[in-house]
């Protein structure tokens, strides 16, 4: 009996020291990673949990409040998965006011009726002919002639935060600060054409593509010896006058850069125009006003979308604000009647605290994660991919929208050639002075590992940044199968 005590107490001993020097291996991990030199002075999230368990195993400051980019569009992408569902179809209706008269003239207007969807004549999804397909009804309606115009129903999005008041004036005009509109089209972005000559003189504007009536620039514009991109375009919500800034390269013959269009409805409603022309159907434009406001407009076609997962993945692979945006704000629609960006946080962070999620680390004003006036603690970001992979239908689904590392989306270049490469989907956000990683870690034991690290006002560059992160997440891999646990530092 004394035999068993005394070997019992050995392997408690060897348990005890075996578990000691997985703690302080994974101490010295993130010890190493917020004290490197760039981060010493940085606000740092950090968390990585046992998605089976729950449990945590490394974590810094991880109820800490924290700027998150576009780790944001996992809060975004997650909820939407799971209160539309992944078949959700955005749709956008053409309607007529009226029925044709006998000689095919309708006396009365056709109408657009937007519902949000953020892929009519996007570039992700080629192939999408819907404007021969709104002819075609027209024509299959029996009209020749339209007497009214083509009328625009934006009603469903507010356009009082089509652009976001929260976001940086640098950003706004840009195409990756595109607004947010009932009415989207060709992913509301033009590339503007430019022609440089020798270093410090002013490039020649060439045109934009799509072309847009009524766009002016003011050019401010230098080229410069070296660098890339550095040209910035900025203009008022919904304003056609636009003024560029910054550099581009000298010499170039031609040089294109990215816009915000102002009133993506208003392009729609020209090319419509232009397609039914080139098809015999006349639109006159004339003002019509209807006495029998009971009348009830004719649907002529209902456009639908790719399905939610389809958006959502190219959201995630790319970083896509555009279609972050219009996922946000059609959360609201789950109980509000008009969509706006309050709305949509309320129902965001009405959903997460039903599943006793602590939204006091949630402050939320867009869906993109662009407005630096985000945040999020890295604690709350593991809670919600711990509930997708362990609670949610759609939890393999959310899983593989996000791009692995090492070889996919804005993740394609991290953890590259390491012993981590084809074991991470994650999640990248980076503006000025944030860079953060979230996702996944499927370890070579079958445990899956999901983890945040959000940094802010790190004193090296954003590349930099991202090396310590890859290293931290590589230094701690190799203690992850035994899954000890890090007290709060």
């Amino acid at each position: 009996m004394l035999l068993f005590f005394r070997i019992k107490l050995i392997l408690i001993i060897i348990l005890a020291v075996i578990f000691n020097v997985n703690i302080n291996s994974q101490n010295t991990a993130v010890l190493e990673f917020i004290n490197s030199r760039i981060l010493q002075s940085a606000n740092i999230s950090l968390m990585v949990s046992d998605v089976k368990t729950g449990e945590c195993v490394a974590e810094h400051r991880s109820v800490n409040i924290t700027v998150p980019a576009s780790v944001m569009k996992i809060v975004t992408t997650s909820t939407a998965l799971e209160l539309l569902g992944a078949d959700f179809k955005f749709v956008t209706t053409l309607e007529m006011d009226s029925q044709p008269s006998a000689d095919s003239i309708l006396n009365g207007n056709l109408i657009i009726r937007g519902g949000g969807d953020p892929t009519l004549g996007s570039s992700y999804f080629e192939g999408d002919n819907f404007l021969d397909d709104w002819v075609l009804a027209v024509k299959n309606a029996g009209i020749k002639t339209v007497r009214g115009k083509i009328v625009l129903n934006e009603t469903k999005f507010s356009r009082s935060d089509a652009i976001n008041p929260r976001w940086q004036w640098l950003d706004v005009g840009n195409y990756y600060a595109s607004g947010v509109y009932a009415i989207s089209y060709k992913d509301n972005a033009y590339t503007l054409k430019l022609k440089s000559g020798a270093v410090g003189t002013q490039p020649q504007i060439l045109g934009t593509a799509p072309f847009i009536e009524g766009l002016r620039f003011e050019n401010y514009l230098i080229a410069a010896a070296s660098g890339g991109d550095r040209a910035t375009i900025h203009g008022l919500p919904m304003s056609y006058n636009r003024e560029l800034y910054g550099t581009i390269p000298a010499n170039r013959d031609l040089f294109t850069i990215k816009g915000e269009i102002p009133h993506p409805a208003d392009l729609l409603r020209t090319d419509l125009i232009k397609k039914l022309k080139e098809n015999g159907i006349l639109i006159e434009n004339r003002e019509i006003l209807f006495t029998n406001e009971t009348q009830m407009p004719v649907v002529l076609y209902r456009r639908v979308s790719p399905k939610l997962i389809d958006i959502v993945n190219i959201t995630n692979f790319v970083s896509n604000n555009h279609y972050a945006e219009h996922i946000f704000k059609q959360l609201a629609l789950q109980q509000y009647d008009v969509a706006t960006s309050d709305n949509a946080v309320k129902v965001i962070r009405e959903f997460w605290a039903a599943r006793q999620l602590d939204v006091n680390q949630l402050i939320m004003h867009d869906g993109s994660g662009l407005s630096a006036k985000n945040g999020v603690s890295a604690g709350f970001v593991v809670s919600i991919l711990n509930y997708m992979l362990r609670d949610s239908r759609n939890g393999w689904l959310f899983e593989l929208s996000l791009p692995a590392a090492g070889s996919e989306g804005t993740v394609k270049n991290m953890l590259k050639n390491s012993v981590l490469e084809g074991k991470v989907r994650m999640k990248s956000g980076s503006i000025s002075q944030v860079r953060c990683y979230a996702g996944y870690i499927n370890a070579e034991n079958g445990n899956t590992y999901s983890f945040a690290v959000l940094v802010n006002n790190a004193s090296g560059a954003s590349k930099s940044v991202a090396e310590e992160i890859e290293r931290f997440l590589i230094n701690l891999y190799p203690n992850l199968i035994h899954n000890g646990t890090i007290p709060n530092d």
